[in-house]
């Protein structure tokens, strides 16, 4: 207890701290009000933490520095856990889905998932990593929006604090460091919905493409558009990000995501690498 002062710059890295904290051992009786509160939540917190929803076979990377600024194998995870919940729910028809691509912003996820010995994942694991329980809604753009999107999340890229850096599945795609703003995307390939075996095509600036997201973007959250203009209203799936995490790893034995290239960044290259002073 106590009070604590805090400095922060405009981008939410801490600059300085001071404060007089007041010790509280054990001389000091706790707050009635507050023990019972916490027998009121500690039914449900127990509840997650005996709840085995799946297993992994390796650790599962969700930290901050990681999954906002590069793929990291646990957005990997989530978002082929987002396409997956959209191919059980059947809107494919002759096809194996309608929406092959799904994205999540880094900054949604809250946490890794350590390996224990067994590999059990719990349900309190899931809350954990996705506390937010987004809806996910399946939403129609076209390949240029989409490429406008992968600009957009190349740029979150170079932001020390801010989570707009996008996780993905069913696209692979380059950003370039050495082109400028709004010119980073070199190359990209989408998953195919509408075909009988799913393989990776060039990205068609005029086609329409289904894209999975959760509520915060297809709000406009980090500043995405993925709803066109005079467009078809997203349309909201029937699990939650968390929910479709769990479904997708109760019905898989084991997981084992791994960081395949999804996004490849060239970094910058430096005046003196260049062999210019």
């Amino acid at each position: 207890m106590g009070k604590l002062y805090v400095k922060f710059d405009e981008d939410g890295n801490l600059l300085d701290f001071h404060g007089s904290p007041i010790l509280l051992d054990a001389q000091i009786p706790q707050e009635e009000d507050v023990l019972q509160l916490l027998e009121v939540y500690r039914p449900k917190v127990r509840e997650l933490e005996e709840d085995t929803v799946g297993h992994t076979k390796v650790f599962l990377e969700g930290s901050r520095k990681v999954c906002r600024h590069q793929e990291c194998n646990l957005g990997n995870l989530i978002t082929d856990a987002m396409v997956y919940a959209r191919i059980l729910e059947d809107f494919g028809g002759a096809y194996w889905t309608d929406a092959a691509i799904a994205f999540m912003q880094g900054g949604s996820i809250r946490s890794s998932i350590e390996k224990r010995s067994d590999g059990s994942v719990l349900a309190i694991d899931v809350a954990s990593v996705l506390p937010f329980k987004n809806d996910l809604y399946v939403s129609q753009i076209t390949g240029r929006s989409l490429l406008a999107v992968l600009e957009h999340s190349a740029s979150m890229y170079e932001t020390e604090s801010k989570g707009g850096f996008l996780q993905m599945s069913g696209i692979h795609t380059t950003y370039d460091y050495n082109n400028p703003v709004g010119s980073r995307v070199i190359a990209t390939e989408v998953l195919c919905a509408n075909c009988d075996v799913p393989t990776f095509e060039p990205l068609e600036e005029d086609r329409l493409y289904n894209v999975i997201v959760p509520s915060y973007l297809a709000n406009g959250g980090d500043g995405y558009t993925f709803v066109e203009e005079n467009g078809p209203k997203p349309q909201r799936m029937q699990l939650k990000d968390a929910a479709a995490l769990s479904q997708y790893l109760k019905r898989h034995e084991f997981v084992y995501p791994v960081v395949e290239d999804r996004i490849t960044i060239i970094k910058k290259t430096s005046d003196n690498a260049n062999g210019n002073l």
